[in-house]
């Protein structure tokens, strides 16, 4: 008898160690890749360096939201992450360090709340499974969990406020949960998607408790952003409201989302419906698949836009983690050979996204990202071109790599993405008024020395020609890839002069 009890715990005890053993090296790969770039001194993804920019008008106490011109064009997004990343500048003072451990501590916070997730309706072994899953699908994510931008802080928000909506007993615990979502909202603007379906999987729980809560949500999101406008005289409104709606589609991600994107998660999605199945927890089923699906709208209408890269899959990510360690938990309840074979599904669901970067399993024909860590030949060949503009007597125009600029001791300059979203918005007062300066400031002597990278940019090419700029050397020499991989080193490439 003894025996036989024991023989029946291996079969869930031997799977259950495996995938310990598989999401320790996950995380231990992922920290490892971490430690390599966090120091680095340049540029680890192309709009880096701006997001450093405009870090630094928070620690010199500047507004960000303001009239476009050549030194400064806002990027469209809320200001939660610039004011993060500043407060940890005060300390590391300003560069990329600063906007990295942002992003790495909102990751590892992530990994906190999809663990916790899991396990309140769930069990430990469920958390464990989820924060596996969450730091597997680093490649597919665009390596950018440790990066300078928003994502990384978004999605940390957004699960912390879900956390706490799932566990908030009265009204001081949704209190805490609409300040937390305030936070999210106001680092990016996807929140506006998925809130509601948050807020639509509490009223099975209580209809009053969660109209009001989403009343609550929305009155403190639209009061503070209105005050806000008012500070910037109606700039951010402009930037973070107007802007993104002049965003084209990629028609191509219709089907490339749910075939590249969503689809490596298949195995999370058959056990998460274990979950819907026999979830027996009061409002558990709605409310995590009213806010699972939230977050997969959420990172689909933002990958279908113009701009959006694999860093908009972050809050899909950490739904399907939740989704994952969720039905690993209640297959628990199907029987120990049934729990040995979910308990195989979870190791293998971790294991394949790993791999994904490398074996192409899903989509042969999409790429996925491969983590790069920057060479010491190409960290050596970007300080070669900082010390050129260093050198060089008078102002530069970086319009790929401003923080170069102010790296070198000259005045900042405008990054190209920023300026492309004015340009291609339609207002004519901002469009002229950004024009305006630019023209201006590189007529003026002395005249700025322009570095860039893409000498296929129609609007900067045209500028710059006509005004009397021309190349040091012939265009036709220079390859550019618009949005190189993230870890791979960026370097203005072209020199023009006046």
């Amino acid at each position: 008898m003894e025996s036989n009890r024991d023989a029946r715990q291996l079969v869930t005890t031997i799977p259950a160690i495996l995938l310990g053993v598989v999401v320790l090296f996950v995380a231990g790969f992922f920290l490892w890749v971490v430690g390599l770039r966090v120091g680095y001194p340049f540029e680890l993804e192309w709009m880096e360096g701006a997001m450093a920019d405009h870090v630094c008008r928070v620690l010199d106490g500047k507004l960000i939201y303001t009239a476009p011109a050549y030194d400064h064009v806002a990027f469209l997004y809320h200001p939660g992450y610039f004011y993060a990343a500043g407060l940890i500048g005060f300390i590391t003072g300003p560069g990329f360090l600063a906007l990295r451990l942002v992003s790495i501590l909102a990751t590892l916070g992530s990994c906190v709340f999809v663990f916790r997730l899991a396990k309140r309706d769930g069990n430990r072994l469920g958390g464990i499974a989820a924060v596996g899953v969450f730091l597997g699908a680093f490649s597919l994510a665009g390596c950018y969990y440790d990066v300078g931008r928003i994502d990384p802080l978004f999605t940390c928000l957004l699960l912390g406020g879900i956390d706490l909506t799932r566990s908030a007993k009265t009204w001081k615990g949704l209190s805490a949960a609409t300040f937390v979502f305030l936070l999210a909202w106001l680092t990016k603007q996807t929140a506006l998607v998925i809130l509601p379906f948050v807020v639509l999987g509490c009223m099975p729980s209580g209809f009053r408790r969660a109209t009001l809560f989403g009343c609550g949500i929305a009155m403190v999101c639209g009061l503070t952003v209105w005050i806000l406008d008012l500070v910037h005289d109606g700039w951010l409104s402009y930037f973070t409201l107007e802007l993104p709606r002049n965003h084209g589609i990629l028609p191509e991600f219709y089907t490339a989302y749910w075939t590249h994107d969503v689809l490596p998660f298949l195995l999370a999605v058959a056990l998460f419906a274990v979950f819907l199945i026999r979830a027996r927890s009061k409002g558990a089923r709605p409310f995590h698949a009213a806010w699972i699906i939230g977050c997969v709208v959420g990172s689909f209408l933002s990958r279908l836009h113009v701009g959006g890269a694999a860093n908009v899959l972050i809050p899909m990510i950490g739904a399907m983690a939740v989704a994952c360690g969720l039905g690993l938990a209640h297959c628990a309840t199907t029987g120990r050979g049934r729990y040995a074979v979910a308990l195989c599904a979870a190791t293998l669901q971790v294991a394949l996204l790993f791999v994904l970067p490398w074996g192409q399993l899903i989509s042969p024909n999409l790429a996925y990202a491969v983590p790069v860590v920057p060479s010491e030949e190409m960290r050596g060949r970007s300080e070669r071109r900082l010390e050129e503009i260093r050198q060089h007597d008078g102002p530069v125009f970086l319009p790929w790599h401003g923080y170069l600029a102010l790296m070198a001791g000259k005045e900042p300059t405008a990054h190209s993405m920023a300026m492309d979203d004015v340009w291609r918005s339609g207002n004519e007062e901002a469009i002229g008024t950004m024009n305006d300066s630019l023209r201006t400031r590189l007529q003026r002597a002395p005249f700025p020395l322009v570095y860039v990278d893409d000498v296929e940019h129609q609007d900067i090419r045209g500028l710059l020609l006509g005004l009397g700029y021309r190349p040091t050397r012939p265009l036709a020499d220079e390859e550019h890839q618009l949005v190189p991989p993230v870890g791979t080193a960026l370097w203005p490439k072209v020199v023009l002069r006046r």
